[in-house]
Parts: structure tokens; C-alpha cells; sequence
């Protein structure tokens, strides 16, 4: 991940919001965030000893950040707070601790899961459930309570939202990224260059707003 362009660092860069940020990608985007100057709130499921962990790591990230550029008192305290996304109903919830913290800037949607190897005539609706549920609608309504934020329509004064996905969505795995052949192209539609153009990006940026994916383990040659 590179670094965040910078800004004015007494302008403050506002809160982040990392999803799956207690290890992996989303505690590694958790601490460059907060080392660049934001306040973040990320989400664990069960890890809840090591979702605090680096939330102080993040913690010492800004305190870093505030050193660097001899700014006054302490810095905003990044926080935990326990998600489970297989449950759509808690989504609110997580933006309204985000919101204790300040003002949002930044969704990276990153918590996601896979399931065990299964073919496709092994798949059951209980499975199917369980993984469009966390990859697709939650990362979606996720989306929306951001924009809700964000939004110069709402109020907000712009922000930028990253979309993790896979190189499975392109690659794919025999027997265990069936499933996920129709799930990560979900997350890519919402910020794809193609597609946010006409759709999402086109209203939203001009409401402020930026929409963007990484598709992880793909390299152009």
C-alpha cells in the first residue's frame, strides 16, 4: 500500500474506518492510516485481544505522526469495536463509535471470509448466505453509511472509500473460489473504472467522494 497523499497536518485528516483490521491487510492499512494522521476505528469479529493490540500500534503510529510535525496535545485514540458482519444489523453500530472519534474520511472495506473446499454440487444455501452476506451486502451497506457521511449531499465534506477484493475474482480456484467467483466482482462494481464512472463515482464525485479497489495477489506485467 502506498502512502496516502499528504495534507496539511493541522488541518486534521479525520477518521478511518478499517473493517477486518485486527490482522492481515486491514491492521497493516490500520497503522499507515494512523501514521498518516488518521483517527481509526477498525473491526474484529472475535480477536479481541489482538484487535486492541493494533489499535495501540496504531496508537504509537500517530503519536509519530504528531512528533513529526510538532503538532499540540495527543492525538485521537483509534478504538476496536467488535462486528460481526455476517449480521448486517450491526453495520450502524460500527459507524456510530467511528462517529465519538470525529469526522469520516475514509472506509476501507476489507473483512471478508472464505469457506472450506466444496464443489460446486456441494455448495449449500446456508453457505451461500453466509458468504454474500459478509463480502456483498454488508461491504454495500457499509458503502452507504460512509457515503451518508461523506457526502456533500449529506452534509460531509468528501472522503475516499477502498474496496479490498481478490485476484480470485479473475483467477478463481478449483473447489474453493466457486463462490467467490460471484462475490468479489460485487465489491469491484462499486468503485471499477469502468462502471463507477457512469454510476457511483460520477454522482459521488461530485459530492466529494472517491471510490477505489485493489485487487489483491494481481500484478500487471
Amino acid at each position: 500500500m502506498t502512502q496516502p497523499e499528504r495534507a496539511d497536518p493541522e488541518a486534521g485528516r479525520g477518521v478511518a474506518v478499517v473493517t477486518g483490521g485486527s490482522r492481515g491487510i486491514g491492521a497493516a492499512c490500520a497503522r499507515l492510516l494512523a501514521r498518516s494522521g488518521w483517527a481509526v476505528c477498525l473491526t474484529y469479529r472475535t480477536e479481541k485481544d489482538t484487535a486492541w493490540e493494533v489499535a495501540r500500534g496504531c496508537d504509537e503510529a500517530a503519536r509519530e505522526y504528531h512528533a513529526e510535525h510538532g503538532l499540540p496535545g495527543a492525538p485521537t485514540g483509534a478504538i476496536a469495536v467488535a462486528a460481526d458482519l455476517e449480521d448486517p444489523a450491526c453495520v450502524p453500530g460500527v459507524f456510530t463509535a467511528a462517529d465519538h472519534l470525529g469526522r469520516l474520511t475514509v472506509l476501507v472495506n476489507n473483512a471478508g471470509v472464505i469457506d472450506r473446499v466444496a464443489r460446486v454440487d456441494e455448495l449449500t444455501p446456508e453457505r451461500l448466505t453466509r458468504m454474500f452476506t459478509i463480502n456483498t451486502i454488508s461491504a454495500i451497506l457499509r458503502a452507504g453509511e460512509a457515503v451518508r457521511r461523506m457526502s456533500t449531499r449529506h452534509g460531509g465534506t468528501g472522503g475516499s472509500i477502498v474496496n479490498i477484493s481478490s485476484a480470485a475474482a479473475r483467477l478463481g480456484s478449483p473447489e474453493l473460489y466457486v463462490d467467490s467467483a460471484r462475490r468479489c466482482p460485487a465489491r469491484r462494481c462499486l468503485a471499477h473504472r469502468r462502471l463507477a464512472h457512469r454510476r457511483l463515482a460520477v454522482g459521488y464525485r461530485a459530492e466529494g467522494g472517491r471510490n477505489m479497489t485493489s485487487a489483491v495477489g494481481l500484478r500487471r506485467a
